[in-house]
C-alpha cells in the first residue's frame, strides 16, 4: 500500500469517526472558579431550575459524581443530549467540557456547526453561556465555599427536633418552620441555650438528594427532662472531620457538603455522609448574606 493510500485510509477513518462515532456534535469548554464538587452541584441545580421558567424538560441519563453527567434536554420542539465532563485544575478551579448532540441531525450539525452559526449552534452557545454566567453569578453573589482542612469537631451538648425525608432544597425552609418549636421548648424548660441553632444530618441520600436531619441548639449540660413532645437531647462527641467555611444564605449551604465529599474522594478520606452545619449569624437580623458564616464538617469514618 502506497503512502498516499495509507493517508487516504487514515483520513477516511478520522472522517468516519467524526461523523458517526464521536460522542458529541459540538463541544464548548470553559472554567469555573470553584471545586468539582460545587460545580457538580451547580449543574444538578441548573438542571432542576431550567425546566421551570423556560418550559424545558430535563432528564438525567448518567451520573458519575464529580466527574461526568449526561442529560437529555427537551425545549422548543428540539432534543439535545448534553455531556458534562469535570476535571479539577486545582482545588479552586474546575475545567468543564460540555458536549452537545442533537439526535437525528448529527451528521448535518457536525458538517455545518464548525463553520457556520446554524440554529443548533446558536441554541447550544446560548445554553452554555446561560449556565456559565448563572454559575459565576452564584459564586460571586450568592455563596462562597472556602478551603478544606482536617480538624476535630467541637464537643457539645444539644437539644434537637427530628426532621425527616425532606429535599435538600427545602432544608432551610424546614429549619425556619421548626426553629420556634425548638427554642420555645428549650426556654420553657428553663434550660440555658448557647448560640444559634445548628444542623446535624443523619441520612443523606445522594441519589435523591434527600435528608433526615436534626435541628439542634447547644445547651449548657446534658439533661433528660420528663416531657412530652418532639424535643430530644444528645451530645456531639469530638471526632476528626473535614471542615470548610461557607459564606452565604443557608439555602445553598449544601454546596459545601458536595465540596467536602468531592475533596474526601480525591484525597482518599473515608467519610460518613452526615454533614454538620454550625451557624454564626441570625438570618432575621443580619442582612448581608455573603457575610454569614457557617462551619461545615464532614466527619471521618471511625
Amino acid at each position: 500500500m502506497t503512502a498516499k493510500k495509507i493517508l487516504l485510509f487514515a483520513v477516511g477513518l478520522v472522517a468516519f469517526w467524526y461523523l458517526f462515532l464521536k460522542q458529541s456534535d459540538y463541544i464548548i469548554r470553559f472554567k469555573l472558579p470553584t471545586s468539582p464538587g460545587v460545580a457538580y452541584a451547580l449543574i444538578k441545580d441548573w438542571g432542576i431550575e431550567l425546566g421551570r421558567p423556560k418550559g424545558a424538560k430535563i432528564k438525567f441519563l448518567d451520573d458519575q459524581r464529580y466527574h461526568s453527567l449526561q442529560l437529555e434536554l427537551k425545549n422548543n420542539n428540539r432534543i439535545y443530549n448534553l455531556y458534562w465532563k469535570l476535571k479539577p485544575e486545582n482545588d479552586s478551579v474546575t475545567n468543564i467540557t460540555l458536549g452537545f448532540k442533537e439526535p437525528g441531525k448529527t451528521v448535518l450539525n457536525r458538517i455545518i456547526a464548525p463553520f457556520y452559526s446554524n440554529e443548533f449552534k446558536k441554541n447550544i452557545v446560548q445554553l452554555s453561556t446561560a449556565f456559565k454566567e448563572g454559575a459565576e453569578q452564584s459564586l460571586s453573589n450568592k455563596f462562597k465555599v472556602n478551603e478544606v482542612i482536617l480538624v476535630e469537631t467541637p464537643q457539645l451538648n444539644y437539644a434537637y427536633v427530628d426532621i425527616k425525608n425532606v429535599s435538600v432544597f427545602d432544608k432551610a425552609e424546614q429549619m425556619m418552620k421548626h426553629n420556634y418549636e425548638l427554642i420555645h421548648q428549650v426556654d420553657e424548660l428553663g434550660i440555658l441555650r448557647k448560640g444559634y441553632p445548628f444542623v446535624m444530618v443523619k441520612n443523606w441520600n445522594l441519589k435523591e438528594n434527600k435528608i433526615d436531619y436534626r435541628l439542634c441548639i447547644q445547651i449548657d449540660s446534658v439533661v433528660q427532662p420528663d416531657i412530652t413532645g418532639a424535643l430530644k437531647f444528645d451530645q456531639l462527641l469530638s471526632k476528626q472531620a473535614l471542615k470548610t467555611i461557607y459564606n452565604g444564605n443557608y439555602i445553598y449551604s449544601d454546596k459545601a457538603w458536595f465540596a467536602l465529599h468531592d475533596y474526601a474522594i480525591r484525597q482518599h478520606f473515608e467519610v460518613d455522609l452526615e454533614p454538620i452545619e454550625i451557624f454564626h449569624n441570625n438570618p432575621f437580623t443580619d442582612t448581608k448574606e455573603m457575610e454569614w458564616e457557617t462551619e461545615v464538617f464532614l466527619p471521618l469514618s471511625q
